[in-house]
């Protein structure tokens, strides 16, 4: 394989890591305490849902400039970043 198709492989993966590190980190993959092929299954698509349907109510907000002039401004919010709005809205709609 050539050094160009190696990097392209390795670059690929780079977006199912990330994905795994939210799926641990922000759905709670890592506390989901089963065994049965049929329990997780269940989990991962759940948490599936959960991240389409967060990502839908935040479509159309644009992230603030939080990091200076340093970085480049993201056009997207992160899922972290999702999940505060979310959480601000439902405090706020709840009074």
């Amino acid at each position: 394989m050539s050094a160009l198709g190696i990097v392209r492989i390795y670059g690929a993966r780079f977006p199912l890591e990330t994905g795994f590190r939210d799926s641990k980190q922000h759905f709670g993959l890592t506390t989901y305490q089963v065994r049965g092929e049929r329990s997780i299954e269940r989990i991962v698509h759940l948490c599936l849902w959960a991240q389409t349907l967060l990502r839908l109510v935040c479509w159309h907000q644009k992230p603030e400039p939080i990091y200076g002039a340093w970085r480049k401004a993201l056009s997207y919010l992160t899922l972290p970043q999702q999940k505060r709005l979310s959480l601000m809205q439902c405090r706020i709609s709840a009074g």
